[in-house]
């Protein structure tokens, strides 16, 4: 009897390990996100533009999911000096609202640069106003007025990054 007290010890011991490694955030390195974005294609070009344009974005950011697919074309503003302002709307209560500004920096490889993925999303989108980040359906087309999801960013994330999870990029 005692023989199995121990196994069964042994093996919640090992579930809890396991569960403990499958809940920790590993952070996404410089390396590993070049392999990502070298790893994205194969589809078409808009859907890979986009999804090149969240990855970068949100690794360079550090943003939610929920605040990336929050993101109008009114919260960015491309600097004189190469660089990006996003000016969000954030509060705690309907009483107050705060706003904070994210600067981001030019990557000095563009393949690699968040600002100049954003810049070639935006050519394809040809919107000035509205969702940055839009549904592109299996054809092509992008969804007009209509945002992404944070759940739709999350599949992005997963598809490209062998279920690497969004929260990885905030570390």
């Amino acid at each position: 009897m005692a023989m199995i007290g121990c196994f069964e010890c042994t093996m919640m011991e090992m579930r809890f390990a396991a569960a403990e490694m499958n809940n920790r955030k590993f952070p996404v390195f410089d390396e590993q996100l070049r392999a990502i974005i070298d790893n994205i294609g194969h589809e078409n070009v808009v859907t890979e533009t986009r999804d090149k344009a969240i990855i970068l974005l949100l690794h360079a950011t550090k943003l939610r999911r929920s605040e990336l697919a929050a993101l109008t074309t009114n919260n960015l503003q491309f600097l004189s000096d190469g660089g990006l302002e996003i000016t969000m709307m954030s509060g705690t209560n309907r009483y107050h609202k705060s706003q904070s500004q994210i600067l981001v920096e030019e990557h000095e490889e563009q393949n690699y640069c968040p600002i100049y993925a954003l810049e070639s999303w935006l050519a394809i989108l040809n919107v000035s106003t509205g969702p940055l980040f839009r549904p592109v359906n299996r054809h092509g087309n992008i969804r007009e007025t209509t945002s992404m999801s944070g759940r739709s960013i999350y599949n992005v994330i997963i598809k490209w990054t062998d279920n690497l999870l969004p929260s990885s990029f905030r570390v």
